[in-house]
C-alpha cells in the first residue's frame, strides 16, 4: 500500500540552470558538482534538506545511509526513495516554486522508480514482486494500477520506461521487459532479455561503446550506460577515486560529486529530455544535480 502526502521545500532551496565557470566547483561542499569550464554544460541542483528526508549514520556494525534510488521524468520531474522513512518524495517539475511543495509517498520498499513519457510514476517492489503505476499532479497523486512481476529481476536492476515499456537494465546493460504502459499497466509479450542499447567495454583503462573509443579518463575501471549518457568509475589498484559522466552525443564530461555523508548505491538516473542526474549528500543538504548536454 501506497499513501502520498504533500511536503514543502523551503524557500530558498531550489537552485536552477547553474552554469560551470571552475574546476573548483568540484571542490565546494555546499554544492557537490563540477565540471572543465570548457565543457558548456548546464547544471541545475536542487538542495534538498535533511528535515525533509531521513539519514542513518554509521553504526559499528552498519554503514551510513540516506535517500537512494533515483528517477528522472518530464518537465524536471524527480523522484527518490528514502529507505529510512520508507518513502519517496519528487515533484512534477524542476522549477516549481518551493511554495507550491511536491509530492511524498509513504511505501515498504522500493527497488525501483521510473515516470512515463505521461508523467506517471512507475514504483517497483522487488520483494513483493510487484509494479505500481501513479498519476501524480501537484501534491496530489493517485494509483492507477498494479501489475503482479512475472519476470524475475536480479539484484540491482534499474528501471526505466522505453516508450510504452517499462524495462529492469542489469549490470550488464541487459534489458528484460517487464510491463507495457500503452493502455494501462499490462503484461508485456516478447522476449525475456534484448542485448544493451550500448556495448560498453573497460579493458586496461580504454573505454569503447559500440566498438569505438571514448575519451575518458586513462585510469578508467568499470562504465556504464545512463540512456546517452555513459557513467564511469576511475582509479588505481580497483579504488574508485573520480566519477564521470559523459554524453555520448557531444563527448562532454562532468566530474561528480557524490558527496562524503554517504554513497548512495543506486543514485543516478537520466532523463528523457537527454539529462543526466544524480545524488549528492552533503552536510548542508542532499542535493539531486541535474546536467545538460
Amino acid at each position: 500500500m501506497v499513501h502520498f502526502r504533500s511536503f514543502v521545500i523551503p524557500s530558498g532551496a531550489l537552485l536552477v540552470a547553474l552554469t560551470l565557470a571552475s574546476p573548483a566547483r568540484a571542490e565546494s561542499p555546499g554544492v557537490g558538482l563540477g565540471a572543465p569550464p570548457s565543457t558548456g554544460l548546464s547544471v541545475s541542483d536542487v538542495a534538498i534538506p535533511w528535515s525533509a528526508v531521513g539519514f542513518s549514520p554509521a553504526a559499528t556494525d552498519s554503514a551510513a545511509y540516506g535517500p537512494d534510488l533515483l528517477g528522472l521524468g518530464p518537465n524536471g520531474a524527480w523522484a527518490l526513495w528514502d529507505p529510512v522513512n520508507t518513502q519517496i518524495i519528487g515533484s512534477v517539475r524542476a522549477d516549481t516554486p518551493a511554495a507550491a511543495g511536491g509530492f511524498a509517498a509513504e511505501v515498504d520498499h522500493a527497488d525501483g522508480l521510473a515516470w512515463t513519457t505521461d508523467g506517471e510514476l512507475i514504483v517497483m517492489d522487488e520483494s513483493a514482486r510487484m509494479l505500481t503505476e501513479w498519476r501524480v499532479t501537484g501534491s496530489v497523486a493517485e494509483r492507477v494500477a498494479s501489475l503482479p512481476m512475472s519476470r524475475l529481476c536480479p539484484v540491482g536492476v534499474r528501471l526505466v520506461v522505453d516508450g510504452d515499456e517499462v524495462d529492469g537494465i542489469d549490470a550488464f546493460g541487459n534489458v528484460r521487459p517487464l510491463a507495457d504502459v500503452s493502455h494501462g499497466l499490462q503484461p508485456v509479450a516478447g522476449p525475456h532479455l534484448r542485448p544493451p542499447a550500448h556495448d560498453v567495454r573497460v579493458l586496461n583503462g580504454v573505454v569503447t561503446v559500440d566498438g569505438a573509443v571514448v575519451a575518458a579518463p586513462s585510469d578508467a575501471l568499470a562504465g556504464r550506460a545512463y540512456g546517452e549518457w555513459l557513467y564511469v568509475e576511475a582509479g588505481v589498484r580497483g579504488s574508485v577515486q573520480r566519477r564521470v559522466a559523459i554524453s555520448l552525443g557531444s563527448g562532454r564530461q562532468v566530474v561528480l560529486a557524490v558527496g562524503s555523508v554517504y554513497r548512495p548505491a543506486a543514485g543516478i538516473a537520466s532523463g528523457p529530455d537527454g539529462t543526466f542526474g544524480y545524488l549528492s549528500p552533503s552536510t548542508d543538504a542532499l542535493h539531486l544535480v541535474r546536467v545538460s548536454p
